[in-house]
């Protein structure tokens, strides 16, 4: 996998590979237990979202059925880490029995396994996410924001789910890469895959500011606000973490050791996302539980939540709106005045019944208007 044009022979590959270690050394267990422990959180944390959105808010949003596309994959890259466990994850290359064929079953299972699951997971994942934000549209460039951030999300994933295609040629190089032909470094490809990951993790950090910023509320419910928005990016750490290893572990050959860490933490990065991307959907479900937790009611929920920003909004556009039908109505009463040779006060312009209906009090005031003008002509004629 690391060779970098033509591949070497067995011998040679076996030789530059194997290097002293500790018998016996494992970390199978480690794998084991992450692998089937930790799904068990956001599972837990997948259900009691569907419970919230069908049962309490009488709603089906779509993110729903994205997190629990990921929850699935999750559990098969589990299922996948498992597997590879009996071909070598978790041990020293040099402990591996029947070595050439022990590695070539780890590859498959490595190539077709992990390379198939961990893309589809990590995009849904950060998909519902980043579908949830569209909830709380404040702008146009901050809807872009969220698309471009959408269609990176998509892009990196898709190179990863399809790179066991283009990593050797001829494909079969990748798992038998002593038989010849060409390969690109993996450890490279894959540390560029990580760092796109690290950077897209930070924009759905930094995306719920936008939202937060328009706000008109106390500072202290933006920062509520904020910590139930911001949670689909409190998995920075552990993405920056595997970010850090995959580097440190660059030039180590014995693979199926160095990578059993990098799985680890990749499996809690997996679930600690979805488990995030959970989180603000769940409080009126937590409310019903402690309904005593006053702290627990302080903090708004969803619907609330689309309640502010959709005041906010309403608010910016009406004040747009009206500066806007200001400017036409006053140069309408100006138009008015220069026909009529009258002059109008500039604070007598408009009123806020007439922005706010143009129809009914605009069209009051044109009859006003007219009335005015054609007052003092009437009162003359019936004099004279």
């Amino acid at each position: 996998m690391d060779v970098q044009h033509q591949s070497p022979s067995s011998n040679v590959l076996v030789a530059r590979m194997r290097k002293p270690h500790g018998q016996g050394e494992t970390l199978v267990p480690q794998l084991i237990v992450t692998a089937w422990l930790v799904p068990v959180f956001p599972a837990i944390f997948v259900c009691a979202r569907f419970y919230t959105t069908r049962r309490i808010l009488k709603s089906k949003p779509k993110e729903d059925w994205y997190i629990l596309v990921a929850l699935i994959f999750s559990i098969l890259f589990s299922v996948s880490v498992t597997i590879q466990t009996q071909y070598g994850l978790g041990r020293h290359l040099d402990d591996l029995p029947d070595f050439k064929n022990t590695y070539t079953k780890y590859l498959l299972v490595s190539a077709f396994g992990v390379t198939g699951t961990y893309p589809i997971a990590n995009f849904f994942t950060k998909f519902s996410i980043l579908s949830f934000y569209l909830r709380f549209t404040t702008s146009r460039c901050f809807t872009y924001t969220v698309y471009l951030t959408i269609a990176l999300v998509f892009a990196f994933n898709l190179v990863g789910l399809t790179g066991v295609l283009y990593w050797c040629q001829p494909i079969e190089t990748f798992w038998k890469h002593w038989e010849g032909g060409k390969c690109i470094n993996s450890d490279t490809w894959y540390i560029w895959l990580l760092g796109i990951n690290v950077v897209t993790d930070v924009i759905i950090l930094l995306l719920p500011t936008f939202i937060i910023r328009p706000l008109r509320v106390a500072f202290a419910q933006k920062v509520a606000i904020g910590a139930i928005l911001g949670t689909g990016g409190f998995v920075l750490g552990v993405s920056l973490f595997r970010f850090i290893l995959a580097i440190q572990g660059r030039e180590d050959e014995d693979r199926t050791w160095r990578l059993s860490f990098n799985y680890i933490w990749g499996m809690i990065e997996m679930n600690v996302a979805i488990i995030c991307a959970c989180m603000p959907c769940l409080k009126p479900l937590l409310v019903r539980v402690f309904p005593r937790a006053r702290w627990l009611r302080a903090v708004p929920q969803l619907r609330d939540l689309e309640t502010i920003s959709d005041a906010s909004m309403t608010d910016r556009d009406n004040s747009i709106d009206v500066a806007q039908r200001r400017i036409d109505w006053t140069a309408l009463r100006a138009s008015h005045a220069v026909e009529n040779d009258a002059e109008v006060a500039p604070t007598d312009l408009t009123s806020i019944e007439d922005v706010v209906n143009p129809e009914r009090g605009g069209s009051g005031d044109r009859n006003q208007d007219k009335h005015q003008a054609t007052a003092p002509a009437t009162t003359s004629g019936s004099t004279s």
